[in-house]
């Protein structure tokens, strides 16, 4: 998921209403199921705009604001992928890449990927551990038991936590939706 970070240049009184109308001009775009807004309003700012100390206060209250998102974002962190491949009969599939793709919309949606450098790899044990950003993914088993092909394991992957897939075996047929 895309979060984006709003900083409204206006000191709001918290129960004067003023960022929930911000907030609201929300509902009059259509941007997408994937996208969040995070409004937060600067602590002290002008109310005019109307010299060239208001702009200069309100660089100043800008910048502030966005110190302190920029902690918050990066304490966030990535988010840990983890779990294990197994063939039909449960045993691990070792030496085996995998990756995480954005998801697509549905099934029906083909692209093509490209990944620079080495992908991660399962273990003797078939287990795989990687990070990834926030956001909705799909992965992507490379290779392992060729017949029939891998269903991709949709998951969503949320700052700082992690994501645990459990057993994802090769090779077997989709799960029902």
């Amino acid at each position: 998921m895309s979060k984006v970070l709003v900083i409204v240049p206006f000191a709001f009184d918290p129960e004067g209403g003023g960022m929930e109308n911000r907030e609201a001009q929300l509902n009059d775009v259509a941007l997408g199921p994937d996208i969040s807004f995070d409004f937060r309003g600067v602590k002290a700012g002008p109310a005019l705009f109307d010299s060239y100390h208001d702009w200069a206060l309100a660089d100043v209250a800008l910048f502030e604001a966005g110190k302190t998102a920029q902690v918050a974002i990066t304490l966030a962190g990535p988010t840990q992928v983890r779990g294990r491949l197994v063939d039909a009969a449960g045993a691990p599939v070792p030496n085996t890449p995998v990756l995480a793709i954005t998801a697509r919309a549905s099934d029906d949606d083909h692209g093509s990927y490209s990944y620079e450098g080495t992908p991660p790899t399962s273990g003797a044990d078939g287990r795989f551990d990687f990070e990834v950003e926030a956001g909705n993914y799909e992965l992507i088993v490379l290779g392992g038991p060729s017949s029939p092909v891998t269903p991709n394991r949709r998951f969503t992957a949320q700052s700082g936590q992690t994501v645990d897939l459990g057993d994802v075996t090769v090779g077997a047929p989709a799960p029902p939706p």
